[in-house]
């Protein structure tokens, strides 16, 4: 009969034992790229929503949807939400938009 081991495990350096090595679970590899300011013209200044758009366009809700509806503004509907990019809306109201 062999004696049974009682008492805990050995401790072997993590480097032995690949279970115990740390795994990153964040999805990026490396740190992201910082924007610039040339960079942060290039972004774009998404407005979500309709009550968001008739906030910055002065208009109440129920006129915003109106005229989101028949394009009169520059502006797309992704899924069930409004969306209009703010410089598009000043172009649009300043009389700078493609007629």
């Amino acid at each position: 009969m062999r004696p049974t081991q009682l008492g805990p495990r050995p401790m072997t350096p993590a480097s032995v034992r690949p279970e115990a090595q740390s795994v990153s679970h964040s999805p990026f590899k490396e740190t992201p790229p910082r924007l610039t300011a040339g960079d942060a013209e290039n972004q774009l200044d998404l407005i979500w929503g309709a009550a968001n758009i008739a906030r910055v366009i002065n208009l109440n809700t129920r006129q915003t949807f109106h005229h989101l509806e028949t394009g009169a503004i520059p502006a797309r509907k992704v899924g069930k939400k409004w969306v209009a990019e703010r410089g598009q809306l000043r172009d649009f109201f300043l009389g700078e938009g493609s007629q």
